[in-house]
């Protein structure tokens, strides 16, 4: 039934994946990417390696697997809702263009499943529901994406 990449599923047209992976993954067809990141160079270091693997359009963002501002508090980085609308402009602009949307975040199971299910809710609701089966979304950023 789903097209599976380092044993996680393609879920429509958005994959799920830890860094690790997202760094490895190589595709046939175009691809975008939003990359999750605890640090700039982090995110440096990522972007260059998706670029050399194919992928045509990349989203860089940092922020922390954290819930609320208590977290804030203590020095992690929450998302901000310009990140959130930075990932709806480029998601508005990729969608159609891309044959995949690969989405990752350190795990790969709380951040970038949060946007997975938002941008599902928006261009795919027949997946939506499978971003809570499979993962564990981090309801600030979903929160932050909605409504889209």
């Amino acid at each position: 039934m789903f097209e599976y990449h380092f044993g996680r599923p393609v879920l429509g047209k958005i994959l799920i994946l830890p860094v690790l992976g997202a760094i490895e993954f190589k595709y046939s067809k175009k691809w975008a990417c939003i990359s999750i990141n605890c640090s700039s160079l982090e995110g440096e270091t990522t972007a260059k390696a998706l670029k050399e693997n194919g992928c045509s359009e990349i989203l860089t963002l940092v922020f922390d697997d954290v819930w609320n501002e208590s977290h804030a508090n203590k020095g992690y980085l929450l998302m901000t809702s310009e990140q959130g609308e930075l990932v709806r402009k480029f998601v508005d602009q990729q969608w159609e263009d891309v044959d995949l949307l690969v989405i990752h975040c350190q795990a790969g199971i709380s951040r970038s499943s949060a946007i997975g299910k938002a941008i599902s809710e928006q261009f795919q609701p027949e997946f939506s529901s499978f971003f809570s089966k499979l993962y564990r979304p981090n309801l600030h950023v979903y929160n932050l994406l909605k409504p889209w």
